[in-house]
Formats: C-alpha cells, sequence, structure tokens
C-alpha cells in the first residue's frame, strides 16, 4: 500500500541505537529533508568505540544561505 511505501521516500532518516534496537528519531530531531547526499565516512565520532556513519547532504533552495 502507499502507506507502507511513504516511509522510504520520505528523505532522510535517521536511526539511533537504543538497547540494542534501532529508533527511527528522523521526524523527532527534524533531518527528513537534507536533499541528497554529497559524500559519507565511518569514524568513531562519540569515542564509543563504534563507527558512526556521517553523511554530508544538502542542497541550496533559497538565496538564504542560514542553513548552510
Amino acid at each position: 500500500t502507499k502507506g507502507a511505501l511513504l516511509r522510504f521516500a520520505r528523505g532522510n532518516t535517521l536511526l539511533l541505537q537504543k538497547g540494542g534496537r534501532f529508533q527511527d528519531a528522523s521526524e523527532e530531531l527534524g533531518v527528513t529533508m537534507g536533499r541528497w547526499a554529497w559524500s559519507s565516512m565511518f569514524a568513531d565520532i562519540n569515542n564509543d568505540g563504534w563507527d558512526d556513519l556521517l553523511v554530508a547532504n544538502g542542497y541550496i533552495t533559497t538565496p538564504d544561505t542560514g542553513d548552510l
């Protein structure tokens, strides 16, 4: 159904690990509209011993560059 597929077509997804499971925090943290990805890498950003996936993305949609 359309509703089941919408979660795959909304834009970015941010999954946070919570107690051995992953929780979708995309809408709560406001990261669903990032446009296309420019680059990605794995690095241990928070020094917890696990590599984190970092993705740089975005698209300029207005003359205002305040969101860069």
